[in-house]
Order: structure tokens, then C-alpha cells, then sequence
């Protein structure tokens, strides 16, 4: 009598298009297991940077580009379907459903364009899944280029969650605290206050590196990015110095990351002025995000 093997789990791709970069997950699905991690793939192409509310065309190239070898890396690994969800890099510009649908035709994987509130669902369900605690009140940050998403959560729900017009990559004209008070109202400061949470969790490539950066600075030593806690004092520190440091000395502090080097002290001081908005103390980061709720949604 013959014995038939298990078949293997299932295997899936995610994209993550945001406005500064693209992130591809692979990962297998085994029934009633965590998702098993294959490989990522990141590729930068700054969709984000807007000209006269449109996508660059030269930006849209190279996105269509790194789709490409995105898609041909998941079928390298047995995946046939890549499934993008696109940000604030489509969403706000004019012309953003128009680019999905050529995305799409032209790469082979389905891109689709989600809401602000499709985007903060997922980053919830990405962050819970990775770092959440039963029956704890948590507030997710997650600054992009283009957006940033404040999620208020409970026992791994969604209570309220909320889409500002904050990113590095906007065209900016004020300063970060004036930019943060034009787009957070003080209904909504109250409604996010950090004051009510057991935690304020922070994800997304600026609040990484500059959490990071703050370990580093205090003494801290590792190169991984998840779980570093920081008190907003330390964080203000390290935004004031990669403002006012010289190019050449800013590259010297431990942990500073030169793919952002045009982005970061601008990201990182709006982050400082969020938080200090809404009452913040202390931030734990998370590397999950987008992505790891997109692949976690596909298993309810």
C-alpha cells in the first residue's frame, strides 16, 4: 500500500508599492502554522515623488522594472500570482489608477490601489501578528512617504484608525511642527493620545532607523531593528543632530542608514513633532507592517 506524501503548503507573494520603496514578501502557508518566511526582495524607486500631482514617468519606469523582477523571482520559487497593494504613492497622485492598470498589463502582477483605511487595516494586522499581546490597548504609527497612518487597537481589533497627509517625500513649505498641526486636528490628537495605551508601536523604514539610531547612540549593540524602545527625549536627540550635523558627520553616527539620506532628517523630525503631538513618552519598533497583514489576511 502505497503512502502519499503531504503535499506542500501553498506559497504566496506580497508587494508592498509605497512611496519610497517596493517590498516583495514570499512566503509558504502551512495549514494551522505561522507563515513560513522564503525570501524579500526591496527595491527603491521613489513612486512617491510627485510632478505637479502626477507619477514621474521616469519613477513609474522603474517601478515597472523592479515589478518585474519581482514577479520573476516568485514564480523562480513556485508563485504564479504577485499580489501589490499600492499606497499614498498611488493614491494621491491623480493619475494613480490609471498607473495600476499599467503596472498590472505590463508586469503581470494585479496592483491594486488601496484606501487609507485598507492600508492602515493591514499594517494593524501586520504589526499584531508579529509583536501584539493579548487584551493590550496599542497605538500604531506608521509614517510613509506620502501618508502616515495612526491605528488605535485593543486584544488585537481596530478600535478608530486615521490617514494623514504626513511623509518625507511631500512637498514641504512649513516647518514639522506646523505641518503636523495642519494635518492633525485636537479632536483627533485627543481621540490617538498616546495617553490611554499600554504601548505606542512605531513601523516603517524612518521610525526603524531612527529608533535604532537612538539604541545605538545610549550603548545598545546588534544590527536588528525589531523591538528597539525609545523615550521621545532621545529620539528629539537624534532628529536634532541629523539636521544640524554636517553631511560627512551625520554619516558617522552609528546607525544611519544612506539609502535615506535625503529623506531621513526631514522624515525624522516630523515623526519627533507627531509624537510629542499626540502626547507620546515612549515607542517600541516593529519591522512588520503592510506586507506581513497582507500575507496574515490571506489566512482567515
Amino acid at each position: 500500500m502505497s503512502v502519499l506524501a503531504p503535499a506542500a503548503p501553498p506559497r504566496v507573494a506580497v508587494v508592498d508599492l509605497g512611496s519610497n520603496s517596493l517590498h516583495l514578501l514570499i512566503a509558504a502557508l502551512p495549514p494551522g502554522e505561522p507563515p513560513q518566511l522564503l525570501t524579500t526582495h526591496r527595491a527603491q524607486a521613489e513612486l512617491g515623488r510627485h510632478v505637479n500631482g502626477r507619477v514621474d514617468p521616469a519613477r513609474e519606469a522603474l517601478t515597472r522594472d523592479a515589478l518585474v523582477e519581482m514577479v520573476a523571482l516568485a514564480r523562480r520559487w513556485g508563485v504564479e500570482r504577485v499580489e501589490v497593494a499600492a499606497t499614498a504613492s498611488l493614491r494621491d497622485a491623480q493619475d494613480g489608477e490609471e498607473v495600476a492598470a499599467r503596472l498590472s498589463a505590463s508586469t503581470g502582477a494585479e496592483v491594486r490601489v488601496l484606501s487609507g483605511a485598507e492600508e492602515a487595516q493591514a499594517t494593524f494586522l501586520g504589526v499584531f501578528a508579529r509583536s501584539g499581546q493579548p487584551g493590550e490597548r496599542i497605538l500604531v504609527i506608521d509614517m510613509g512617504g506620502r501618508s502616515t497612518e495612526l491605528i488605535l487597537g485593543e486584544d488585537g481589533g481596530i478600535l478608530a484608525d486615521l490617514s494623514l497627509p504626513l511623509g518625507h517625500l511631500r512637498e514641504a513649505t512649513l516647518s514639522p511642527e506646523d505641518e503636523v498641526r495642519a494635518a492633525l486636528s485636537p479632536a483627533d490628537a485627543q481621540r490617538f493620545s498616546a495617553a490611554g495605551v499600554d504601548r505606542v508601536v512605531v513601523t516603517a523604514g524612518t521610525a526603524l532607523t531612527l529608533t535604532h539610531m537612538a539604541a545605538l547612540a545610549r550603548g545598545e549593540a546588534g544590527e536588528d531593528r525589531h523591538g528597539r524602545a525609545a523615550g521621545i527625549v532621545e529620539l528629539d536627540e537624534v532628529a536634532r543632530r541629523l539636521n544640524t550635523l554636517p553631511v560627512e558627520e551625520r554619516r558617522r553616527l552609528p546607525g544611519y542608514d544612506l539609502r535615506r539620506e535625503l529623506s531621513l532628517p526631514r522624515g525624522a523630525a516630523t515623526l519627533v513633532a507627531l509624537w510629542r503631538a499626540l502626547g507620546v513618552e515612549r515607542v517600541v519598533s516593529c519591522e512588520a507592517g503592510l506586507r506581513e497583514g497582507l500575507l496574515a489576511a490571506k489566512r482567515r
